[in-house]
Formats: structure tokens, sequence, C-alpha cells
């Protein structure tokens, strides 16, 4: 009981909140301008790592967090695309994220939480979700909800193309939460963002494809910059699971030769 209301309850809360905000933020900003601001996640979870003891400081982690955000400085300086309500928006909910993915490390990774199966993971985090929006739908859109306006539609197939939609993005939301369980329960929190920052590529070239987002030089010099700090990270994680199993081997064999010599 302790572990559902001190650590799932968070989580929950944490990722209703962040999908609440990030979609409130998008009457505010473009999708190329969320995607980017979105990506400042990194630092919060960085933070939150550090804070509660899940990573420790190291030169590589601060580098890479500096590339990060100095691609976002790049990006939204002097846009014309800026709204600075809905960049604090984002904003908000990246601290959201950060909160979401850190105690949720700390409760998959832990032996005396016990709760590493992704399923077990959502199943216990669900509920928690619907305790924040729920006020928040009720605030904002509950004047403007009515049987006419909740029940109205065009044509006898509308009801089944809304419910067609609304069971695939469930089902794409439901399979994208189970992977991001699952890669966390094997890597960490900070992992698990920056390489969601191809995720966030792709959305930022569809966007300029399709909703014909602009993309300027000093854009491109921001993505640049979160893609080479991506890259230090995947380089920096390889180099230590390569020296840990030596490590490993290394006391080994340092204890068996105590061993002998004791014998």
């Amino acid at each position: 009981m302790c572990l559902f209301f001190r650590w799932l309850a968070p989580i929950g809360i944490c990722a209703s909140l962040d999908i609440g905000l990030s979609n409130w933020a998008l009457e505010y900003v473009t999708v190329s301008l969320y995607t980017m601001a979105k990506s400042s996640s990194i630092l919060f979870i960085v933070a939150f790592s550090l804070l509660l003891r899940l990573e420790r400081w190291r030169t590589s982690l601060g580098v890479e967090a500096a590339f990060i955000a100095s691609g976002l400085f790049l990006f939204t300086w002097q846009s014309s695309q800026l709204d600075f309500t809905g960049l604090l928006l984002v904003e908000l909910a990246a601290s959201c994220t950060g909160i979401r993915w850190t105690v949720s490390q700390l409760v998959m990774q832990r032996d005396e939480h016990a709760v590493r199966n992704p399923l077990d993971m959502v199943a216990h985090v669900q509920p928690w979700m619907f305790i924040p929006i729920i006020p928040l739908v009720v605030f904002f859109e509950g004047p403007q909800l009515s049987y006419e306006t909740v029940f109205y539609y065009k044509g006898v197939e509308a009801p089944f193309q809304v419910l067609l939609l609304a069971c695939i993005g469930g089902l794409l939301a439901f399979c994208m939460e189970l992977s991001e369980y699952l890669l966390l329960v094997n890597t960490s929190g900070i992992t698990l963002n920056i390489f969601g920052i191809v995720k966030e590529i792709t959305t930022l070239l569809l966007a300029h494809m399709i909703n014909k987002d602009k993309l300027t030089y000093m854009n491109s010099m921001g993505l640049v910059l979160c893609f080479t700090g991506m890259l230090i990270h995947a380089f920096t994680r390889r180099r230590q699971r390569t020296h840990l199993p030596k490590k490993a081997d290394d006391s080994t064999h340092m204890l068996l030769e105590a061993e002998d010599m004791d014998a």
C-alpha cells in the first residue's frame, strides 16, 4: 500500500499532467517548437536522477545535457513562432516527464519494490491518471459540454469512424507505454529519453513536410547539437557496458588468487 501511494501515485499524476499540458500547449505553439522544447525533459530527468541517486555525476553526463540544452536554446532563440504561454506549458510538461520517468526507474529497478513487469506498471499507474485530468476537463470544458455537442454528428458512419480512430490511438499509446517501461527496466530514464529524440526528429520532419512548419538555419544547428548530445550518450553507455564485465572478471580472478594463497 505504501508503494501504491508513495511511488505509483506520482507516476500516474505526472503522466496525466504531462499529456494534458502537452495537448494544451499545442494551442499556442507549432508542432516543431513543441517537439524541440519538450526535448528539454532530458535536463529534468538528469536533475531528478541525480537527486534520487539513480545516476552518479560524471563529466560526460554534463556534456550531453549541455549539448542538448544548447540545441534547444538555438531553436527557440528569436523564433517568430515562439509563444511564451505555450513554451511555459511545454516546460511544465517536460518537468512532469522528468519526475515520471525517474520515479518509474526507481520503482522498477529496486528489488524491494518488485514491480518489474511492464504490464503491472501500466495496470497500477493508469488509475492515478484519472485523478488530475477529470477536474481540469470539468473546469475548462464543462460549460461547453451538452447532450447536443457530444452526440451531434454528420452521417451515420461518423460515430464508428470516431470510435475506430479512438481505438487505434489508444492501442498505439498502450504499445508505446508498454515498450517504454520494458526499455526502462533494462536501461535508465536518461537513455529512454535521449533515444526518444529519434521519435521527435521524425515528428519535426513530418511537421515540416505536412504542416509546412519553418525550419531555419538556426533550427538546423540546434538539431545537430541535439544529435551530438545523443551520440555522446550512446558512446558513453557502450563504453561503460564493455568495461563492466572486464572489471567483474578481474575482481573474480583476484578473489580466486586470494583463496589459492590461503589454501
